[in-house]
């Protein structure tokens, strides 16, 4: 993974600072997935270094919250 700035490290910098604002600072950081046609897909993130370690685990958690919000249809219109 490359380190230093990234395509839409503004854009998490931005949601970040409102993040934190709204949390009262406890924000520690995050992760800014972008979805796009494909070969057009990105991320960035503004990590320590325990918390990227972490990310994977937190990640499948998500997943499995989504897959299981699918399973019970909350998605249909």
């Amino acid at each position: 993974m490359p380190h230093g700035p990234g395509m839409y490290d503004a854009e998490l910098t931005r949601a970040l600072e409102s993040a934190k604002r709204k949390s009262g600072g406890r924000t520690r950081g995050g992760v800014l997935v972008v979805r796009g046609e494909p070969g057009h897909n990105g991320f960035s993130a503004q990590l320590t270094a325990e918390d990227l370690r972490a990310l994977p685990d937190v990640l499948r958690n998500i997943a499995d919250q989504i897959e299981a919000d699918v399973k019970r249809g909350a998605f249909e219109s």
